[in-house]
């Protein structure tokens, strides 16, 4: 009978050890859709080094594929180097086993249990035949004859014989027994308040997975890679706005909120920041905007797309109440504008005509009587800046005649 050689790792905590260094280490993964994690034959290990690779030998790429889990803060604090305990397989398509190769950390969590069932295994399955002569220690007769011995007679046993004894006192003294009834509603209890802390325990560990302020509390030295991160806070808009800060990390929100301030900080200019701000309110085809109204009420049903100061938005379909902007509408003109804000793009009801910005732009009129909207026209827009060409008087459109080249025009400017 042969019995495998169980592998015993020394506690290593430089993290380069060679004989702690596993190249073969055959997992089998769980066939679960969720928490499909995996259990390193030779324990904890340093995350650094560890490497997967599929039956077939292709390499598995780590935090997308998979990743290692549960980091054992004892040790990454004693070795400097990050260990963790487990590994979660991320990719569902990795399915039967894979090969771990890694630097185990050994020691008392070294010791590999599986090799000790392997040989309670093979003495189970060992089926050869013993022999009387051979076996050591026996008595001198065979078979033994019956005999009795008293418990203070043998060696060891004064722990088991002493609670044996306080067991019986406790029979003889109990005065009834639980019926099944009582004993069933006890393991239901039991079982709710095992309920009520799994519960509890998931909640604890949902909370502490959705905790983004370093739960841990991990130093900039701690995780491995972290030094290469330069340690700087997040820039606020007043900052960014600044421009001066080189200890700063910006987020894309924040950038873009400080772009757009400095846009309409410069408004009143045609060329912002090197770039030519274009002007297009609805699309290139023939169809007009669709418009609608009931009332004092104004229907934009589609969203429209636009380019102001050379930047894209969509303006929304909207219900616009003109008794919102205007307190009297009734028997006037009223004009329709866009407005860009550096969170917003909307529509605006206007009394009388207002200077253009790049940001503020005329895109049609209502006009109405004692009660109700009795006509209204949104136009598209083509232009620079706020410059455009229009045969009809709107904004700061430049003039031009309506007709064709080859027949004589009509100016509607004067109307």
């Amino acid at each position: 009978m042969s019995f495998p050689n169980v592998r015993h790792l020394e506690e290593d905590l430089t993290g380069i050890n060679p004989s702690n260094y596993i190249d073969h280490d055959i997992r089998e993964i769980p066939s679960a859709a969720n928490n499909r994690v995996i259990c390193l034959r030779y324990g904890k290990f340093y995350t650094k080094t560890l490497k997967l690779f599929t039956a077939d030998g292709k390499g598995l790429i780590p935090w997308k594929q998979f990743r290692p889990v549960a980091m054992d803060v004892d040790l990454t604090g004693l070795s400097g180097k990050t260990v963790s305990q487990f590994i979660e397989i991320l990719d569902n398509r990795v399915m039967g086993t894979v090969n771990a190769k890694y630097q185990a950390v050994g020691g008392e969590i070294g010791m590999v249990k599986e090799d000790l069932i392997d040989i309670y295994q093979a003495y189970a399955e060992d089926n050869r035949d013993y022999y009387w002569k051979d076996i050591l220690g026996k008595p001198t007769e065979f078979n033994p004859s019956h005999h009795t011995h008293k418990t203070h007679d043998l060696t060891n046993q004064t722990n088991a014989a002493e609670a044996l004894a306080r067991f019986r006192a406790v029979l003889a003294n109990r005065v009834s027994y639980p019926d099944l009834k009582t004993l069933k509603a006890e393991l239901d209890n039991i079982s709710k308040r095992i309920d009520s802390e799994s519960i509890n325990i998931r909640n604890i560990i949902h909370n502490h997975d959705s905790d983004k302020n370093n739960p841990h509390k991990n130093q900039h030295g701690m995780t491995e890679g972290l030094e290469n991160v330069d340690n700087f806070p997040m820039a606020s808009l007043a900052i960014v706005k600044e421009g001066k800060s080189k200890v700063h990390f910006v987020s894309p929100k924040t950038a873009t909120d400080a772009a757009m301030t400095i846009l309409l900080k410069n408004d009143e200019s045609v060329v912002h920041v090197g770039k030519v701000p274009m002007l297009q309110f609805g699309d290139l085809t023939d169809n007009p905007i669709p418009v609608s109204f009931n009332k004092y009420v104004l229907t934009i049903p589609r969203d429209v797309p636009a380019i102001f100061g050379g930047r894209e938005y969509l303006v929304p379909a909207s219900v616009i109440d003109i008794t919102k902007f205007v307190a009297n509408p009734a028997n006037r003109t009223l004009f329709i504008y866009v407005r860009v804000t550096p969170s917003t793009v909307g529509y605006e009801i206007a009394s009388e005509t207002a200077p253009e910005k790049t940001t503020y732009i005329n895109v049609g009129s209502i006009k109405t009587n004692g009660s109700a909207i009795v006509s209204a026209s949104i136009n598209k827009v083509t232009g620079l800046g706020t410059f455009r060409v229009s045969e009809e008087k709107i904004g700061s459109a430049i003039a031009a005649t309506k007709g064709l080249p080859s027949q004589p025009g009509t100016f509607d400017w004067i109307n």
